[in-house]
């Protein structure tokens, strides 16, 4: 009997990504600060829907789907994240 091996899925690979954003309804209470929980800090600075998580989201999901090819402005997107979890409350009590 051969037993396979469960490789765990690095937190930074896109395939991670992908299982995070299919999780996500994509409805955009992340930009409310609804819960009083605050907002991404990378959404408020920048403005931009693709720096918010909502946009992130997006941008895995058509970067997975082939719709679109990596830039250095995806990466500059991907690394603006500072993983603080305020999101993680919202979409949470969205869903």
């Amino acid at each position: 009997m051969t037993t396979k091996k469960v490789i765990p899925m690095k937190k930074t690979s896109l395939e991670y990504a992908v299982k995070i954003a299919e999780k996500g309804t994509h409805c955009g209470m992340c930009r409310i600060d609804f819960l009083g929980t605050g907002l991404c800090p990378s959404g408020k600075k920048h403005g931009f829907l693709a720096y918010w998580p909502q946009g992130r989201m997006e941008l895995v999901k058509h970067l997975n789907e082939g719709r679109i090819k990596p830039t250095d402005k995806l990466i500059e997107i991907a690394h603006s994240c500072t993983l603080c979890g305020i999101c993680d409350k919202q979409c949470n009590f969205a869903t």
